[in-house]
């Protein structure tokens, strides 16, 4: 059943019913909490959707459900930092933790990716500075 969430929340992306997707998902994820694919649709689909909060919840318990599929989710802190970044109010603290996972993975990242997280990295030490 659960592939076949997944598979139906595709098919709609593909068609470009984003909400009837987002259903799907948040579907998925109720009668399959800690399936991390259904998690990381549905992050992408609000953040789509500029629903940064949920989107940022949602990329959380991808990675968290993740485990060994980190791998497979590398582009996940990359993401979420975009979204936490493009915040009114950014989470500084949040920001600081998904730096640290994006390390693992940054000569991965294609160039345009490396840039934001360099930006995300400045942001972070100018706040240290105010701070210090």
């Amino acid at each position: 059943m659960h592939t076949k969430l997944i598979e139906k929340g595709l098919v709609d992306i593909k068609k470009g019913e984003i909400n009837s997707a987002i259903a799907t998902f948040k579907e998925s994820i109720k009668l399959f909490p800690k399936n991390a694919s259904g998690h990381f649709y549905l992050a992408n689909l609000y953040s789509i959707k500029d629903k940064k909060t949920q989107a940022v919840e949602e990329f959380n318990m991808a990675w968290k459900y993740g485990n060994n599929l980190q791998k497979y989710f590398r582009n996940i802190p990359h993401q979420i930092l975009f979204v936490l970044l493009s915040m009114d109010t950014q989470p500084k603290e949040e920001i600081g933790e998904w730096i640290e996972r994006a390390k693992e993975y940054y000569e991965e990242y294609a160039t345009e990716e490396k840039i934001m997280i360099d930006f995300a990295k400045r942001i972070i030490s100018k706040e240290k500075k105010k701070i210090d």
